[in-house]
């Protein structure tokens, strides 16, 4: 049987510089499913926020509801979804994210 790949999550990681030094990390991991390939260890549901710094903190925000996973798949499509016309526009080729700008899942 053939082997099918899909697109289960994906992750962005942005760092801020300032005179070569990161003084800002910020990762998203956005998924469909906690069964991936390599295991990415993602939380069942909310945030995990870490706080380097003068007063460092670590803190696990949940959502207040049992029922998240029956509509983060929606949330976590948009970005895609709403990309679509962009894509379609662009050129041919790889175009990079300097070129094809990122359309935001909410907000």
């Amino acid at each position: 049987m053939p082997r099918v790949s899909v697109l289960a999550s994906w992750r962005r990681h942005v760092v801020g510089w300032r005179r070569g030094e990161a003084v800002f990390e910020y990762s998203r991991t956005m998924y469909v499913t906690k069964h991936l390939e390599p295991d990415w260890h993602v939380l069942d549901i909310g945030w995990h926020v870490v706080v380097r710094g003068d007063v460092p903190m670590e803190i696990d925000l949940r959502f207040a509801t049992d029922d998240y996973g029956q509509w983060s798949p929606g949330i976590n499509a948009n970005l895609p979804v709403n990309s679509v016309p962009a894509v379609c526009a662009a050129r041919p080729g790889i175009v990079s994210t300097a070129e094809l700008r990122i359309v935001p899942s909410f907000g």
